[in-house]
């Protein structure tokens, strides 16, 4: 079943095969150690580790008003 199949399916509360398995991010530091220790510069992660890939959204903030203090 492909990525987008089971991510939408587990949104949806739909039964699937297996919850999605993904990473938000990883640290820059872990992949450079990675890479001197013999992972090929500009692997992709997400196929190498074989994790969902989703579209990321950059705008965390729950957009809540500022308080002054």
């Amino acid at each position: 079943m492909p990525s987008k199949q089971i991510i939408n399916d587990t949104l949806g509360r739909k039964k699937t095969a297996r919850i999605p398995i993904i990473d938000m991010a990883f640290w820059p530091e872990t992949v450079k150690r990675w890479e001197r220790e013999g992972l090929p510069a500009g692997t992709d992660l997400n196929d190498y580790f074989g994790l969902d890939k989703f579209g990321q959204y950059h705008a965390h903030s729950p957009r809540v008003p500022e308080i002054l203090r």
